[in-house]
């Protein structure tokens, strides 16, 4: 702790109308080593203060022109935050005349006839108060220095969050979201992200604790899950690299409660993975009606260990006019004034307030009866709330947009050689628990070429990995989608197809073929099914009443050409562009909702 140094000689101002005053102080003061300045009334000593800028003053009380209540009056307006004591010389003895003294600035007072003695311990009690001033005021300008550069280093971070955790899709004008941290960091975490084939991915989190070692957590969650999203990994195979990558870095009772969701919106239906996070609502906003809860049946992330974590997701099925809406605890246990919780109670109210015409504002309304009821309670939580408009956020093919390749046969490629070839087997032990398709993208992405063609062949990989894992290793038949509720029952067949595989396999070639002026990716995947009548599929392309069969025009309009083997369980495309383009594709997704 800085301390101000002694001053063994100080500048002290004697102002006394009184010549022999001033000649007893001066000589005085002169002995104890001190540096005397005089002034005969109060008008002098203001107007001269500056000037000499002494270190204490021994003022007079009853003076001409000016008398020292008024002269300290204006002293003290001139040293401004330096403390500079006004001792008054006084031979009154009232009480009142010296509590008016020490209402106008004074220190102390010295009494005539002056004592040497008394004077030399008052002046050094003065001193005592100057050094202990000055170790404060230092400090105080130490502690605003601290609190500018620690205020410069908070709206750094703050950027440096912001710009971490809002990346993405949230800006999206279909996500409304709300974000109150209860102190300058965020404990809370809100991400969204659409994968390569269109599906819109989103992880809602709430982190033990508020404030900065709470939000420290948000960073490895935010670049894992956006980095997985963009190479088109489910929100299953995210949660467990995310529990697994915080019980490696962050400190033992730190984890996070979150609930991942992952919009489809060419299946029509929700996957979701809740651990903790208080259940979203699915809602249709034409009629306020409540479609579905999404229920918390996981452990939050980071408590359990990979081997105990349980990656299963739950399946709702989704309308053109739904939405979601998802929120922390903060939302529920807000407290107002007496004590008293939001509640799930007062949020489902919400719903049921004036039916369903005002279904459309309810995010808003909701905010507005949170804050009503919390009134000037201050809060307690970080808190975040979100709507998803999710007819808003389908993204559907632009196949104008596609790139395709026709008209670029054989005969326009009479020079190509083989640059490359890969193989890679997937065994049924591995498909049970691995998607290989981001493993796959993340392997043909090094090859330059292919890097603006990402989303294509992506869409490619994706719809022929699922016809040979679905249709052909598992045997799951199309028809099964037909129907209200047909997606929702196809894809819970499909989980628990896949967690019980017994045997099975499905094979990926890739090759490489380039010419001057034109380049093919060449994708061949086998699967050990059984295999389909083509000749049946083809036909079935013409009938747009089935809610199947609709990845075969995608995989045509993207491919120079698709071709089946006689038995159905081995498919050929051929994925081919001209050297320079730059593969501006369309999104992914097959248009579901009107």
């Amino acid at each position: 702790m800085p301390e101000a140094p002694a001053a063994p000689g100080m500048k002290i101002f004697v102002v006394d109308d009184q010549e022999v005053n001033r000649y007893l102080l001066t000589v005085i003061l002169g002995q104890l080593g001190h540096e005397v300045h005089v002034a005969a009334n109060g008008a002098e000593a203001v107007e001269q203060f500056m000037q000499i800028s002494p270190d204490m003053v021994f003022m007079d009380v009853m003076m001409p022109v000016m008398d020292g209540y008024e002269a300290a009056t204006q002293i003290r307006e001139l040293v401004g935050d330096k403390f500079v004591p006004i001792l008054f010389i006084t031979a009154l003895r009232d009480e009142a005349s010296l509590v008016k003294a020490l209402q106008h600035g004074g220190q102390d007072f010295i009494t005539k006839p002056f004592s040497h003695a008394i004077l030399r311990a008052k002046i050094e009690a003065m001193q005592q108060q100057m050094r202990m001033y000055e170790t404060v005021r230092l400090q105080r300008d130490q502690l605003a220095q601290y609190q500018q550069r620690i205020s410069h280093e908070h709206q750094v971070a703050e950027r440096l969050f912001q710009k971490i955790l809002h990346s993405g899709a949230l800006g999206h004008p279909g996500i409304r979201y709300v974000i109150s941290p209860q102190a300058i960091f965020n404990g809370d975490i809100l991400i969204a992200g659409f994968r390569p084939t269109g599906q819109l991915n989103i992880l809602l989190g709430d982190f033990t604790g508020h404030g900065l070692s709470a939000a420290i957590g948000t960073i490895p969650v935010s670049d894992i899950f956006q980095g997985m999203t963009a190479k088109g990994f489910a929100i299953s195979e995210i949660a467990v690299e995310i529990n697994k990558k915080m019980q490696m870095v962050l400190p033992r009772g730190l984890f996070l409660a979150a609930c991942l969701v992952e919009v489809s919106f060419s299946e029509g239906l929700i996957r979701v993975w809740n651990g903790g996070v208080p259940e979203g609502i699915v809602y249709d906003a034409a009629t306020g009606q409540i479609r579905a809860r999404l229920h918390a049946r996981h452990f939050p992330l980071g408590l359990v260990g990979t081997e105990q974590f349980d990656k299963s997701l739950d399946i709702y099925p989704i309308g053109p006019a739904d939405r979601l809406l998802m929120f922390t605890d903060g939302v529920t246990e807000a407290a107002n004034p007496a004590g008293e919780v939001f509640g799930d109670a007062r949020l489902m109210d919400v719903f049921h307030h004036d039916g369903g015409g005002r279904a459309d504002d309810l995010l808003d309304r909701l905010i507005e009866e949170l804050a009503a009821f919390r009134g000037h309670q201050t809060q307690s939580d970080d808190f975040t709330l979100a709507e998803f408009r999710l007819a808003e956020l389908e993204r559907l093919p632009d196949t104008s947009a596609i790139r395709t390749s026709h008209g670029l046969s054989q005969r326009a490629f009479p020079h190509a050689q083989r640059d490359w070839t890969m193989d890679f087997d997937f065994q049924h032990r591995v498909l049970r628990v691995l998607d290989p398709l981001p493993l796959l993208m993340q392997m043909l992405m090094e090859i330059q070429q292919l890097h603006s063609h990402k989303e294509q062949i992506y869409l490619i990989l994706a719809e022929l990995y699922s016809n040979a894992l679905e249709h052909g290793v598992l045997a799951l038949k199309s028809a099964a989608k037909n129907g209200a509720d047909g997606f929702e029952r196809y894809y819970s067949a499909r989980e628990h197809a896949l967690a019980s595989l017994q045997t099975g396999f499905v094979r990926f070639h890739f090759e490489s073929l380039q010419s001057d002026t034109v380049s093919k990716l060449i994708v061949e995947i086998e699967d050990s099914g059984e295999g389909f009548d083509v000749n049946r599929c083809i036909q079935s392309e013409a009938d747009h009443t089935e809610y199947h069969g609709r990845g075969l025009p995608l995989l045509r309009a993207l491919c120079e050409s698709v071709q089946f083997n006689d038995k159905g369980n081995k498919v050929t495309a051929v994925y081919c562009w001209r050297c320079g383009d730059t593969g501006n594709a369309g999104q992914a997704g097959s248009g579901l909702f009107p």
